[in-house]
């Protein structure tokens, strides 16, 4: 207090007019009528009066709002009435204007001898701003617990896990469905996390939750790798996780938990393992067939995979030729009839082969002629949509070649046997033309061995099968050992008929193709044909790429059919193990718990997406696959998005971001959404890049909620801040009226004491007079000084507690000595209480006794007012290890638990029915339980409503 404060308030003491009117509280006496017949400026002031309008004008009642004009005549002038005071009432005042004072008032009631009221002193204080901080508290409070009950709501519907995990124990405070999900019949609410989930002691997960909860630092990790069980009694098996640790603070920005967000993965990872398994495998059997293969994907035909065979057939290497463009590597192929056949296939989805075509190919800047035998094959997704084509092809230049020289060879042969037929006509004329003939036909006859071991040879070479059938019967001319080692039947075949060496393939329409060719004269071709054949006793199965071809003698009549056939087993295996491969990919994306897609190509074309994803991106499925993402979303472009997959796509890092805001026309309407996503690089079996995974979640709900929640905090802060200040204002106030209270005090005690003086001299000459009156109004004069120093000294302990002059002097002296003072002290007071001690030992303490001793009194008196007549109240008093306990014991009208936790607080009365006419400031309590507190005691109380009261404290021994 400064020193102009307490100057002030010396000056005002030593007038007390002044200090009537100038006390920072209100002063007002009105007479049993109710007519105000003084009021102080202060409380003039607080209702906008003057003296003249209100002094023997108006009546108290009308000061009022109505609520307390009603109370008032119901309550208060009864209870004025019958105990002659009242304390701690809490009323509205109005003022001139109709505004309300919310204030607390005491009133002592002024009674003449024979006990009727003359009048009522009240002293009021100003409750406004305190009653205004309540209200706002109280709506502060309301309102941040509706926000906790809509983020807890949030939290719950969240599609993903969520848990907060409380203090350096991780206790689970918060569990949302997700998350008990991952966890079915394990019960975590109210468990430490090493208690609910043993397994995880000792793993990197730990120690990650102990960096954030040490350090403040979020950690998000992706497909974490975390070995547990699924219940208590299961095996623990290998999980992986997406999550997020965001460190939780309190109301001073300390750590005290962690908020977990989780997301099963493990489906996914074992899912994409598979899936790199397949294209492993994929990538062995195209690497690994004996032909030239390649996969070639989208409209600009990019090749996927190829194999070392078809890279020697362009006489590149497979990094030149693995990812790029087909007519980046060979552009010379733009004015052949390749590219043409291949958008056909991708156009129609009708496969393509032949048998025989040129290739030019520039080979180290000269054009080379090359013959290929190949077949086109369409990819198709779940949709039917082509998105690609397999291209398997022979390098046949050798076999071309050797096929012309036998076409050369042939015309040879039919050259020499026209000649020989001339020659024997000849031969009939003369001996001289016979020897001639003889000597030309021996050399016809060594052309034509030389011939047929010719074409015998071209055949024995050939690198695919071949087999020349002679008769309707197909009896076997020529067959080389391609050929008989695909029929399996060992070496033993020729001259034999195809059916006897092949009656397995009787139901498999072969046999009818053979006969129809031989009798139509007209060629048949197969492609990708199944054939099944029985070797070495068991069935094989194969596909081949074959043909039947007629022979002709002179006379253009058939009389063979030569076979020439492609194994295309392997090709057909690989295709079927693609298809497979992409069928399991596209299920797995299609069927994933979080939203993804697969871009494929520069163009970033959508191969597939799943349900999750499309509904995100807000369009319907038939408009966005096969299409580049950014035709298909127009409205996602210029937004950085274009920058990352380019930079995922050809740099193969992976783009990784949360709750990255994109604009979006979601169902014809634009909304920004929130997502965290991830964008990995697609890679083909060799490991080049093809396009990109897409993975998504839509967090738009959390980032809004947070910003909201973030928003209110702000606003939450502010109020707080405010009220702080203006609680901060009432207690300035307080401890002004604490000093006032306590210096008025001092001033009351000195005239107090010598009043008592003088009625204990009065009673003492009076004793024995005969006048009944006399003694009897002494008694009750000093009974009335006794209740008013009681008062005195309750407010200066209360002052000497808040300006901490209290002094304790402790002494060692008989407590349970004390304890039977302090009741006989009280029974002289009440007719109609028993007050009985149950068995109390002799006990010592060190202690202040008369500050002990006003505990001890305080307590017998509240249970004595509090408890109704002609009941008893127990004390008892009791060692407890190294304290002593006291208990009082009424049986009154008891508390609600709420009134338990306020008890000892200071002013605080319990407010019902039954205490209105009881007197009391609410200090007595208040100053006992300081008391114990300052010995290093507790103090405490134990109440049901309706049945009584217990009062406890301990002291140490």
């Amino acid at each position: 207090m400064s020193d102009e404060i307490k100057d002030n308030l010396l000056k005002a003491a030593m007038d007390p007019q002044r200090l009537y009117h100038q006390a920072p509280c209100g002063y007002v006496t009105f007479t049993a009528t109710g007519t105000i017949i003084r009021i102080n400026q202060t409380l003039l002031n607080w209702l906008g009066y003057t003296a003249e309008e209100v002094t023997g004008k108006m009546k108290f009642s009308e000061l009022l709002s109505k609520g307390g004009q009603i109370h008032y005549e119901m309550f208060f002038r009864p209870m004025l009435n019958l105990s002659g005071s009242v304390k701690e009432l809490s009323y509205e005042l109005l003022t001139r204007t109709g505004e309300i004072v919310h204030v607390l008032f005491g009133a002592v009631s002024v009674k003449d001898d024979d006990g009727q009221l003359l009048a009522v002193d009240c002293i009021l204080t100003d409750n406004t701003d305190r009653k205004r901080y309540e209200q706002e508290l109280l709506l502060a409070r309301k309102q941040a617990e509706k926000e906790r009950e809509r983020l807890s709501q949030f939290f719950m519907q969240m599609p993903a896990g969520i848990c907060v995990l409380d203090g350096p124990e991780f206790v689970f405070e918060f569990i949302n469905p997700l998350y008990q999900q991952l966890f079915p019949g394990r019960h975590l609410l109210g468990k430490p996390l090493l208690d609910a989930l043993p397994e995880i002691k000792g793993q990197e997960i730990s120690g990650i939750l102990q960096d954030v909860y040490q350090t403040g630092r979020m950690f998000e990790g992706k497909e974490l790798l975390v070995p547990l069980r699924r219940t208590l009694d299961s095996p623990i098996e290998d999980r992986y996780f997406n999550f997020i640790y965001q460190p939780r603070t309190n109301n001073h920005d300390i750590i005290d938990g962690v908020m977990v967000f989780v997301i099963e993965v493990t489906d996914m990872v074992y899912a994409r393992e598979q899936v790199q398994q397949s294209e492993r495998s994929l990538r062995t059997l195209v690497m690994t067939a004996h032909y030239a293969l390649m996969i070639l994907q989208g409209p600009d035909f990019i090749v996927e995979i190829a194999n070392q065979q078809l890279a020697a057939l362009w006489n590149k290497s497979l990094p030149e030729i693995t990812g790029r463009k087909l007519l980046d590597i060979l552009p010379e192929l733009s004015d052949q009839p390749f590219p043409e056949l291949l958008r056909n296939v991708m156009r129609t989805g009708e496969p393509y082969g032949q048998q025989e075509e040129a290739l030019r190919l520039t080979i180290d800047n000269q054009e080379q002629l090359k013959y290929v035998s190949f077949y086109y094959d369409p990819i198709t997704g779940e949709d039917g949509v082509v998105t690609g084509v397999i291209v398997a092809a022979e390098d046949i230049t050798s076999q071309v070649s050797a096929r012309k020289e036998l076409e050369v060879s042939y015309c040879e042969q039919q050259s020499l046997n026209e000649e020989l037929a001339a020659m024997n006509e000849e031969l009939g004329t003369t001996n001289e033309e016979l020897n001639l003939t003889q000597l030309n036909l021996r050399e016809m006859i060594a052309n034509f061995e030389e011939s047929e071991s010719r074409l015998r040879s071209v055949v024995e070479s050939a690198p695919f099968p071949i087999g020349v059938y002679i008769g309707a019967d197909m009896k076997i001319l020529l067959a080389n050992q391609n050929i008989i080692d695909v029929w399996g039947k060992g070496n033993d075949v020729i001259g034999r008929s195809y059916k006897e060496i092949l009656p397995e393939l009787e139901n498999q329409e072969i046999f009818s193709q053979l006969d129809t060719v031989f009798k139509t004269g007209e060629p048949f071709h197969a492609r990708n044909q199944r054939v099944d054949i029985l070797v070495d006793g068991e069935q094989q199965i194969y596909y081949f790429n074959y043909s039947f071809t007629p022979l002709f003698d002179a006379a253009d009549n058939v009389y063979g059919v030569i076979n020439t056939a492609a194994d295309v087993t392997d090709l057909n295996v690989a295709k079927q193990a693609v298809e497979r491969n992409e069928k399991n990919l596209n299920e797995m994306i299609l069927q994933a718990p979080v939203a993804m897609c697969i871009l494929v190509g520069p163009e970033h074309v959508i191969k597939v997406a799943n349900r999750l994803m499309v509904e995100l991106w807000g369009k319907r499925i038939e408009n966005v696959l096969n299409r580049p993402v950014f035709e298909a979303l127009p409205d996602a472009r210029n937004q950085g998005l274009e920058e990352v997959m380019a930079a995922v796509y050809n740099t193969g890092v992976a783009f990784t971001t949360s709750e990255m805001p994109v604009t979006l026309l979601r169902n014809g309407k634009e909304e920004v959404v929130y997502q965290n996503f991830v964008y990995e690089p697609f890679k083909n079996s060799e490991g080049f890049i093809i396009g990109i995974i897409a993975i998504t979640i839509d967090v738009t709900e959390q980032v809004i909620a947070r910003q909201r929640i973030e928003e209110n905090e702000k606003e939450l802060l502010t109020t707080k801040n405010r009220l702080e200040e203006e609680l901060e204002a009432g207690k300035k106030v307080q401890r002004q009226k604490d000093g006032f209270i306590g210096m008025a005090s001092h001033e009351l005690k000195t005239p107090l004491t010598s009043l008592n003086a003088i009625i204990q001299v009065a009673n003492a000459k009076l004793r024995h007079s005969p006048d009944p009156f006399l003694k009897g109004a002494m008694e009750k004069a000093n009974l009335q000084v006794k209740r008013m120093t009681d008062l005195i000294n309750g407010f200066l302990n209360i002052s000497r507690l808040e300006s901490g002059k209290m002094i304790v002097e402790k002494q060692r002296f008989n407590f349970d000595k004390l304890i039977r003072e302090m009741i006989d002290e009280v029974q002289l007071t009440t007719n109609a209480h028993a007050i009985k001690l149950a068995a109390c030992n002799e006990i010592e303490i060190v202690a202040d006794r008369n500050k002990i001793g006003s505990v001890l009194s305080n307590l017998l008196s509240n249970a004595v007012k509090y408890s109704p007549k002609h009941t008893d109240i127990d004390v008892s008093c009791n060692i407890k290890g190294d304290y002593v306990m006291v208990s009082v014991k009424d049986k009154g009208m008891g508390m609600r638990s709420d009134d338990l936790e306020k008890i000892f607080d200071r002013y605080y009365r319990v407010d019902s029915a039954d205490t209105q006419h009881i007197a009391g400031f609410g200090i007595g309590l208040y100053v006992s339980a300081e008391i114990v507190k300052q010995h290093n005691g507790r103090i405490w109380a134990e109440s049901e409503l309706g049945h009584g009261s217990t009062f406890y404290f301990e002291l140490p021994l």
